[in-house]
């Protein structure tokens, strides 16, 4: 039997233009607003294809999965390394920076485009994100449709933590420009 192979971002795609299409009837934007609202669903496409990458049909039999639990555990791996020269080390911390800056567009967004607030609104809203992107990968990867993802409690703090941080920033920079503009 032949394997499809659908590209997640597809998925995310055609979900994204029909919430295009509705917010398009019946949400009044300025042409600022419009533009930032198409920028954050191609954004969401874009951690769609990240995070999940291409869905295999008929799922893969016995499908490799990892869970990682413990928090922080990329600090005590780091330590393990004795040449911080390395590939390894280097391909590691990648990783990591990478993780830390996934969430803050979002971060930035929920500041700017959808204004939310209280603080703690927006962090449960990246913790949610993050914590929904983990359980996608854990759950897809165990019935075969991705391929050698799982949750990482890691990634779930690293990500919510650059969210977040850009979150604060962004509102920092928005009440000065409302200050300055006074």
């Amino acid at each position: 039997m032949e394997r499809l192979f659908i590209p997640a971002a597809a998925v995310a795609a055609v979900i994204a233009l029909m919430f295009l299409l509705r917010d398009y009837k019946k949400v009044k934007r300025s042409a600022w607003e419009r533009f930032l609202y198409i920028s954050f669903l191609i954004y969401l496409v874009a951690i769609a294809h990240l995070t999940l990458g291409y869905f295999h049909l008929p799922p893969e039999e016995n499908a490799p999965m990892r869970i990682q639990l413990e928090p922080l555990y990329f600090i005590d791996e780091w330590q393990t390394y004795e040449d911080f020269y390395s590939s390894s080390f280097f391909n590691n911390a990648r990783l990591t920076f990478f993780n830390f800056i996934m969430l803050m567009p979002l971060g930035v967004y929920l500041a700017v485009l959808f204004q939310m607030k209280p603080f703690w609104k927006a962090f449960f809203m990246i913790f949610t994100v993050s914590l929904t992107i983990e359980l996608s990968q854990l759950v897809l990867s165990y019935v075969g449709i991705a391929w050698m993802r799982g949750f990482n409690t890691d990634d779930l703090i690293v990500n919510t933590a650059g969210g977040f941080l850009a979150y604060l920033i962004a509102r920092i920079f928005r009440g000065l420009i409302r200050l300055l503009g006074k």
